[in-house]
């Protein structure tokens, strides 16, 4: 594995667990915490916090996974000729 695809890896788990760990916190959250209503209450703003994360770190884990298989079936290709 690359030095890059580790510290996709990296972020992209400290990315993803942030996210599950802010979606254990209660809904109203930032209104609680900050007394302000940035999105009028609806939560919107929170579940954003959760989603954003968790979908990035996602993203960059697949990534390293594609990459990952992609270096290995090139491999196996080379050995084969």
């Amino acid at each position: 594995m690359t030095r890059a695809n580790r510290i996709k890896t990296v972020v992209g788990g400290l990315l993803f667990l942030a996210g599950v760990l802010l979606a254990v916190l209660p809904k109203d959250w930032i209104e609680e915490t900050f007394g302000v209503e940035p999105d009028a209450g609806s939560g919107v703003l929170e579940l954003a916090f959760v989603l954003v994360p968790i979908v990035v770190g996602l993203v960059l884990l697949t990534n390293v996974f594609l990459s990952h298989r992609r270096q290995h079936a090139e491999r196996a290709m080379s050995t084969e000729r």
